[in-house]
């Protein structure tokens, strides 16, 4: 059924009856008649998770009142994490670590109902030559309702998020719209701001979900520029009447600038290996160069040498890498072993982040790198903390300032950064970051570990192994993604989010 009307929406904000609903639900009103909903994006990168967990913090703050409970659940998962329950380690999708820790889920929900279906590298395959019966129809069919009967009996109102767009997962014959329909689940798209592609975008899922007799309760348009937000939801909702949808918009959420720039803890979480890989390991491809060379084989060094580099980058961009021996998969993996004398103080045993443990929230306005020579980029650094006007140092930075990238061979240039600091407005942090980049097999100079040591609180100073070009590349094609040791962007991307989505959770629950 359709939650809200289309007049109703085309007159903009909450309507009569939408806010008396709301007042109704904040003072203890009655429990809703929709007990989930199914989040799926249009496609890659739109925000469905920022979206999922706006909406989750809505609906407990429209809940609580009246004592409900909110759930959460990713019934089929890609990219995962190890954690430990019951004893045991388990593989779980990311998204789902997060929600189950920042909404403290574990006190009513087990983690491997909230995540029951992980695919993993090579399961598509092995599912298509008949060697995964776990992901057979029955099986899996009856593992996704298993972990949602759990989760609906703890929970007033669930919000379950689907992986990518509507037919993800079509050929283990078990699309998101497919996994929707099972659950008996209405379906709420989410789309990136616009009107032609957009309507084009929301046209294949709204055909996707109606193929496999999914519901819509509505679409929330994400990423919108504030100026076009009026305009893109009514005529969206043009588009929509024309054609007859039946589905309201229910929500635009303006484009928030600063939270698709990567943090320096992004920037670790990459040069670490990303989700669902294991950590690289820099002592491990520096030794393997080595007994490749000591093999003689000149002609085949250079080869090797090259596959190593692109082996870095590969793993660095979340596609696969070296294995650490004895390490464990995902983010949550082992420490990487130290290759360059060590991380800083306060940095735990991390080859990858030498200094700014506390500064792991930073943002930067842009990555610079850095070939001139010493005498010119001094300049440069003087400048820069002329004009410096970046954040402080604290939990909460915002962007600001530019991030230098170099060569390890490069010492001049990182003892320059690295450095007393030469003008600037005293008391304020440092403006800029470093990345010192290149193969494993160049090592930095003791003095570089010592200065890194030494400004443990004042400047991110990061270790890529792979070469400058490839790092800044990596950089520019990282999409930041919420990790659940981060509770301060998680918190940052629902105070962004929420106030936009009160109306849309509100159709959502209305039990009328």
């Amino acid at each position: 059924r359709c939650p809200v009307t289309c007049s109703e929406r085309r007159a903009g904000g909450l309507s009569t009856v939408d806010a008396s609903h709301l007042e109704s639900l904040a003072s203890g009103g009655r429990m809703p008649a929709r007990r989930a909903i199914m989040v799926l994006a249009t496609k890659q990168h739109t925000g469905k998770t920022s979206v999922s967990l706006a909406l989750i913090q809505t609906a407990r703050k429209l809940l609580a009142p009246s004592g409900g409970t909110v759930g959460y659940m990713k019934p089929v998962g890609q990219q995962w994490v190890t954690v430990e329950e019951g004893g045991e380690q388990i593989r779980v999708d990311k998204d789902a670590a997060v929600a189950h820790h920042y909404f403290k889920l574990q006190e009513r929900l087990r983690l491997s109902d909230v995540s029951p279906i992980v695919i993993g590298r090579g399961h598509t395959k092995a599912f298509l030559d008949g060697e995964m019966p776990s992901l057979a129809a029955e099986a899996f069919e009856a593992r996704l309702t298993s972990a949602f009967g759990a989760i609906s009996a703890a929970s007033d109102f669930v919000v379950v998020e689907g992986t990518g767009h509507s037919g993800v997962g079509a050929v283990l014959g078990w699309n998101n719209a497919r996994v929707a329909a099972a659950l008996g689940v209405e379906v709420v798209l989410v789309a990136n701001g616009g009107v032609g592609s957009t309507f084009d975008e929301l046209s294949l899922n709204v055909a996707a979900c109606r193929a496999e007799k999914a519901a819509i309760a509505g679409i929330i348009i994400n990423k919108c520029a504030p100026s076009k937000v009026a305009e893109v939801t009514t005529y969206l909702q043009k588009a929509a009447d024309r054609f007859g949808w039946g589905v309201p918009v229910l929500a635009c959420v303006p484009y928030g600038d600063d939270l698709d720039k990567p943090s320096v803890s992004d920037l670790v979480h990459l040069f670490e290996g990303g989700f669902s890989k294991e950590r690289y390991v820099p002592s491990e491809s520096a030794s393997s160069l080595a007994s490749m060379s000591n093999l003689g084989k000149r002609r085949d060094l250079k080869h090797t040498a090259a596959a190593v580099y692109a082996t870095a980058l590969r793993y660095a961009a979340g596609y696969g890498g070296l294995r650490a021996s004895g390490g464990g998969g995902g983010s949550s993996g082992g420490s990487s072993s130290r290759s360059d004398g060590g991380g800083a103080k306060g940095g735990g045993n991390s080859s990858v982040l030498l200094a700014g443990e506390c500064l792991r929230q930073r943002r930067f306005e842009r990555y610079e790198l850095v070939t001139e020579s010493l005498e010119r980029f001094t300049e440069k650094l003087a400048a820069e903390a002329e004009a410096e006007g970046a954040p402080g140092g604290g939990e909460g930075d915002a962007a600001g300032g530019v991030c230098y990238v170099t060569h390890v061979s490069r010492t001049d240039i990182i003892r320059a950064v690295l450095g007393p600091r030469r003008g600037g407005r005293p008391g304020r942090a440092r403006p800029f970051g470093l990345i010192i980049a290149g193969s494993p097999k160049h090592r930095m100079a003791p003095i570089v570990a010592t200065a890194a040591r030494a400004l443990a609180s004042d400047t991110p100073v990061l270790r890529s192994y792979m070469p400058m070009a490839q790092t800044l590349a990596a950089i520019k094609d990282l999409t930041p993604k919420m990790q659940a040791d981060d509770d301060v962007r998680v918190r940052q991307v629902i105070d962004l989010y929420a106030p936009h989505l009160e109306g849309a959770i509100s159709h959502l629950l209305r039990d009328d």
